[in-house]
């Protein structure tokens, strides 16, 4: 045999050190790991728990044949000495081994007897990795399990097969390497080719009991009924094959059910266990007369049909028609039916396979007819085998023949399916019936028991001496039904329960489906909230449920603690859950119907209301819009009232047309529509009549639908990049839908902490690979949680702290504009006047309006400050377009710019035409002077003639001669910059001046 290599401490450390929620510092990577570190110490120090039971019971069951005989209590402490573990190899190899004995043994006399043992051991070519002697007399857990689990491998397995010559066929045994594929590749070979169990490890594969019971079965066939075994629940079996195995076979009970009936059972403990079937059985293995169960070939598969029905129709229907004939012989029959029972289980897996591939449409050559034949034929054989037993045990003499009578009926209850139908009702209904008939036909199995248990004792009955195989066959069965019965009671308690309350929950569904229904009108509300007021407030409707569900829950426990196994509990967990999360999102769902009816029928009041006085009042208001001024003012004082009543009238208008049918719905927008035509029509009459200003603005209503993240981490980061226009208005709605996505951000962090929870509970049932997987989504959502709770808060920060200037430039910016328009009209109104006093006149507006030039100005620039803050947060928001206050600004900008410019070159020309209307004034006057005295002196004739020639010679030899060329230059000037129509007047003057002058 080659050296074996065994190293316990090194292969259980890199369980923690590789495990993919812990880095190689063994420190915790986010939260979640740190849950998942907690949940594998739990694991290894569960581990450890069941191999030191496992291993000091074995210890035990040989050092008891030591004389005196040696009971460890405490293996850590007790094997630091070295005595028990020489003793314990003393007894596995039968040789005498130097030992140091005495009361008061130093550390050195407990490390000496611990090196005699290590060094037997490496005589023996066992290598010892990573154990010592020093860690031996310490106690360390890791090492000494190690130690133990090395002496298992050796002296229970390794030995066991180096004697076993040859397999079942005679053909040498293959030993492998490694004594767990050894043994595995053992088991296997028996419990594969008899009862189609294939055996591929040792953890899973024995959870449930059966392969235990098997291997009991395949040493002593009436110890066990597997029929029965491959019903009953795991802690069933499981107790089952380890008492039946130690008070029949002298197997020691090293384990017990809740050890192995978890998810991962400890495989060196269960190969511990099994390796006393080897010891104790090792040519126990192979059936002859049973085909194999490989029936993958068309050859094979035809075999195998032959073989089964052959015997069911031959052997099997010549045994069992002998079973009719009346009882000679109870105990032997009984034995026959023992043996027959054998061979049916035997073929049984044979048939399971055969039914499988049938009828799953992958059978080769059986045709639907010949599995027909072989099925009815095999439910046949079952229901003999079934009335053999019945027969046998009526046979019994007295009240014990009732007793197997009353066992069949109890067995055939035990086994019965029950039907399944889709209402609810009726299968709640039909599992209380079950429940009620289970309790009266099991009120006599604690009398029935008591009466077995009496006649087990005293081994006769009636005088006769009772048959040890059969009644110990009775006694297992009542055990079963016992247990079986109890189990029974449990499900269908539960099942009453379950289907009750998913009863209770859709009549309450059915009813909340009623209730938030498009509605109809008022008379139609009111029933509807008087029907939910009986159901919820009268007959208490979600009380009764919630009682149901906590009733529901503790019958859960009870069938969960009473045998259920692992799926069952899943299943159960998984329906409190389903149930439970249902229930809660129904009960606030109902709570909030009756806001919704309430606030409906309140909203029904207020638009009957309204309708009602807005038509007494628009009629009375359209007749006296006909009447005289004093009748209107009197009556319009009380507009604002009525303005209030058509405003709530709209508001439960709009409410109804959301919550009622499309019929209802049209009828109340046609009447609104109506009244509303009919109050705007009379209002901006009365506004008309009274020429005042608009009383009241309109409010502009909006609404804006808010993306429910919930979860949807994708939409939040799609929210943050999108893009929005710097606008006060769109601003202020993604505001609101940031604070929105906040909230649902906060959710989203509750459903990961719900998400955390699951995965940590699943960590013990995944691989390595799959726990990655679920750590790196972990880690990934909590990223993105983490990155959101960031930026969505300085987000909402920056938004809120260009909002307001951004209001304030689109405030200003329009006040500005008016004032822009305004100037731009006086401007394009610019004309040159026919009159100096028409000129200084529109200089004088000119520049009284302009005089405001300053004022402005400080606004703008104001705003252009304002405007700069909001430029300053391009960075933090890079989502937001700033092209529109970009523009406004711009635009304001440049306007204002070309607005001044324009009133200055206008007050230029305005002051240029004033100056040369004065100009045009003096030199007219002046020119209309020298025409006038000019004139007189060509008029005078009286007079002395030398005179007047000398006074007409110093007139006009003083003359300036461009007295009217300055004139007629200067009204040119005037003249190119009038209008056409202002000229003719000027044009006449100048006309008439030049005829005088000339």
């Amino acid at each position: 045999m080659a050296e074996r290599y065994t190293s316990y401490s090194s292969s259980d450390s890199a369980l923690v050190s590789s495990h993919p929620f812990l880095d190689s510092s063994g420190s915790s990577r986010a939260t979640a790991g740190q849950g998942i570190n907690v949940t594998i110490q739990n694991l290894q120090n569960e581990q450890e728990r069941i191999q030191k039971k496992t291993f000091t019971n074995w210890m035990n069951s040989y050092l008891c044949q030591r004389v005196p005989p040696i009971k460890v209590e405490n293996l850590f402490e007790e094997v630091k000495d070295g005595i028990v573990l020489l003793s314990l190899l003393e007894v596995l190899s039968g040789e005498r081994l130097p030992m140091e004995k005495g009361l008061k043994l130093s550390i050195h006399h407990h490390l000496a007897n611990i090196k005699t043992a290590l060094q037997f051991l490496e005589k023996k070519k066992i290598k010892l990795v990573n154990i010592n002697a020093t860690s031996i007399a310490e106690g360390k857990p890791s090492i000494v399990l190690g130690l133990i689990w090395t002496i298992i491998l050796y002296f229970q397995i390794e030995e066991t097969f180096n004697a076993v010559p040859t397999d079942n066929d005679g053909a040498p045994v293959k030993k492998t390497a490694l004594p767990r594929q050894s043994l595995l590749e053992w088991v296997d070979s028996i419990l594969f080719k008899k009862y189609g169990l294939h055996v591929k490890d040792f953890g899973k594969s024995w959870n449930n009991g059966v392969a235990f019971n098997a291997m009991i079965h395949n040493v002593r066939p009436d110890l066990v009924d597997m029929d029965l075994i491959r019903k009953q629940q795991a802690k069933i079996n499981l107790e089952h094959a380890f008492s039946t195995a130690e008070s029949h076979l002298g197997i020691p009970r090293l384990l017990d059910p809740e050890d192995v009936d978890v998810e991962k059972p400890d495989e060196k403990s269960i190969m511990t266990y099994v390796a006393q079937f080897l010891k104790g059985y090792p040519d126990s293995g192979g059936a002859s007369g049973v085909p194999g169960v490989d029936i993958e070939t068309a050859e094979k598969e035809m075999k195998a049909y032959s073989s089964l029905i052959s015997w069911l129709n031959g052997e099997a229907k010549e045994v069992l028609d002998a079973s009719y004939e009346p009882v000679t012989n109870r105990e032997s029959e009984f034995l026959d039916y023992l043996g027959f029972k054998t061979e049916l289980e035997r073929r049984e897996p044979l048939y399971q396979k055969l039914r499988a591939k049938v009828q799953s449409g992958r059978s080769v050559q059986i045709t639907q007819l010949e599995w027909g034949n072989l099925d009815a034929r095999w439910q046949e054989v079952d229901r003999q085998v079934k009335l053999w037993l019945r027969k046998l045990d009526s046979c019994l003499p007295g009240k014990l023949g009732k007793l197997g009578h009353w066992m069949y009926e109890a067995e055939e209850i035990l086994c019965k399916e029950e039907s399944t139908s889709d209402n609810a009702e009726d299968m709640a209904a039909m599992y209380d019936k079950l429940t009620q008939e289970h309790k009266e036909f099991f009120k006599d199995l604690e009398e029935w028991s008591h009466f077995f248990a009496q006649i087990k004792r005293a081994g006769r009955y009636e005088g006769l001496m009772l048959h040890g195989p059969h009644i110990d066959h009775l006694s297992k069965r009542l055990e079963s039904i016992s247990l079986c019965s109890a189990l029974r009671l449990n499900k269908l308690e539960y099942n009453h329960l379950r289907y009750k309350l998913l009863a209770c929950m859709l009549g309450a569904q059915t009813k909340v489906t009623q209730w938030t229904v498009k509605y109809g009108k008022q008379d139609a509300v009111e029933c509807l909230l008087a029907d939910y007021s009986d159901c919820i407030d009268r007959q208490h409707m979600c009380q009764h449920i919630d009682t149901t569900y906590t009733d529901t829950k503790k019958v859960a426990e009870n069938y969960k603690n009473g045998g259920a196994d692992a799926s069952e509990i899943t299943s159960i967990d998984n329906f409190l859950q389903e149930a439970g999360g249902k229930w809660k999102k129904m009960s606030l769902e109902i709570k909030s119907v009756r806001t919704t009816l309430e606030e409906t029928l309140k909203a029904w009041k207020e638009y009957n209301s309204c309708v009602e006085r807005l038509n007494l009042w628009l009629a009375e208001g359209e007749r006296v819009m006909k009447q005289e001024i004093e009748a209107k003012e009197v009556f319009f004082k009380d507009l604002a009232q009525y303005g209030e009543k058509c405003k709530v009238l709209n508001e439960s208008a709009n409410f109804l047309v959301d919550v009622c049918t499309e019929v209802t719905a049209t009828e109340v927008r046609q009447t609104v529509a109506s009244l509303n035509q009919r109050f705007n029509s009379l209002v901006e009459g009365f506004q008309s009549f009274h020429e005042t200003e608009v009383i009241g603005k309109v409010r502009a209503k909006y609404e804006k639908g808010v993306v429910s993240l919930k979860g949807q981490l994708n939409d939040s980061i799609a929210l943050l990049s999108k893009r929005i226009r710097c606008v006060h208005a769109e601003l202020k709605d993604y505001l609101i839908a940031l604070d929105q996505c906040s909230a649902e951000v906060q959710e989203a962090e509750n459903n990961f902490k719900v998400t955390t929870e699951l995965a940590k509970s699943l960590v013990k049932d995944s691989s390595d690979e799959d726990v990655k997987d679920m750590l790196a989504t972990l880690n990934s959502q909590k990223e993105v949680i983490i990155q959101l709770k960031k930026e969505i808060p300085q987000k909402i920060k920056n938004v809120k702290a260009v909002l307001p200037n951004v209001a304030a430039v689109e405030t200003g910016i329009l006040d500005l504009e008016t004032w822009l328009t305004e100037g731009e009209q006086l401007i394009k109104c610019y004309k040159t006047d026919g009159s100096p006093e028409e000129t200084d006149n529109r200089l004088h507006r000119h520049k009284a309006f302009f005089t405001k030039t300053t004022y402005q100005t400080s606004i703008l620039e104001s705003k252009n400050n304002v405007f700069k803050q909001i430029c300053n947060t391009k960075d933090k928001l890079k989502n937001i377009d700033f092209t529109p206050v970009e523009n406004l600004m711009t635009s304001a900008n440049e306007k204002f710019q070309i607005i001044v410019t324009s009133a200055k070159e206008v007050e230029r020309k305005l002051e240029c035409l004033s100056r040369l209307w004065r100009s045009l004034q003096q030199k007219q006057q002046k020119l209309e002077d020298w025409l006038d005295t000019a004139e007189n002196i060509l008029d005078e004739s009286q007079g002395d003639p030398e005179n007047l020639i000398s006074k007409h010679k110093i007139f006009f030899d003083n003359t300036d001669p461009h007295l009217m060329s300055d004139y007629e230059t200067n009204a040119s000037e005037l003249l190119q910059q009038m209008n056409v129509a202002e000229r003719k007047l000027l044009s006449e003057t100048l006309g008439h001046l030049k005829e005088r002058w000339e």
